[in-house]
C-alpha cells in the first residue's frame, strides 16, 4: 500500500472551515476516499514553518489526485512524499495538531 508524507500549506481562514467539514463527517462519505482523507486530515500536523503535514494512504496516480477535490480549497502547494507504512506518522508524531480534535473521527 502507497504511504505518503504530504506537506501542504494552509489558505487563509480555511482551517476553521476544513476542521467543520470532517467533524462533520461530511469529507468521510465522499467516495471512494472520504474516509482515508478524514483520518489523515484528523490527525495532520504542523510544522515548524506552518505547513500541514500528514500521512496518507493512497493508490491514485498522481497521488492525491482525487482528493484534490477538497485539498485545493483548504490548501496550496501540496507537495507528496513516499514513504514506508507509519514512518510518516512516527516523523510528524511530536508535532502539534493542525486543527483541535472537536469529534472522534470516522
Amino acid at each position: 500500500m502507497p504511504h505518503y508524507l504530504v506537506r501542504a500549506t494552509p489558505k487563509r481562514a480555511g482551517l476553521a472551515k476544513l476542521q467543520d467539514r470532517v467533524d462533520s463527517g461530511e469529507i468521510a462519505k465522499l467516495r471512494p476516499f472520504g474516509k482515508a482523507l478524514s483520518n489523515a486530515l484528523s490527525d495532520a500536523r504542523k510544522d515548524g514553518e506552518g505547513r500541514a503535514v500528514w500521512e496518507q494512504l493512497d493508490f491514485g496516480d498522481p497521488p492525491l489526485a482525487e482528493e484534490r477535490k477538497v485539498l485545493d480549497e483548504f490548501f496550496s502547494s501540496i507537495e507528496t512524499e513516499i514513504v514506508d507504512e507509519m514512518a510518516g506518522r512516527k516523523a510528524i508524531g511530536a508535532m502539534p495538531r493542525l486543527v483541535k480534535a472537536r469529534r472522534p473521527h470516522v
